[in-house]
């Protein structure tokens, strides 16, 4: 993804086929702990930038291979 606009661009095309990814990554020195007991005090750029575009699809151990493929072919879909 190159900005967060593709990345919910993306999230809008996997839904319209049901298919559910999300995104819920924080930086550690954004997070409420990170901000209390983190050392960083400078911007953390890369993975600021990072957290806007990162997508978690759906990925679990007894995932059939026809449902792989399913998301698959709706990832390559996707015209992002």
């Amino acid at each position: 993804m190159t900005s967060r606009a593709a990345r919910n661009q993306f999230i809008s095309h996997l839904e319209k086929d049901r298919i559910t990814a999300a995104f819920h990554f924080l930086p550690l020195h954004d997070s409420p702990m990170g901000k209390t007991t983190g050392r960083a005090t400078l911007p953390c750029p890369v993975a600021q930038s990072i957290s806007q575009r990162l997508v978690r699809l759906p990925l679990y151990n007894d995932m059939a291979d026809e449902e792989q493929e399913r998301i698959l072919d709706s990832i390559l879909d996707a015209e992002i």
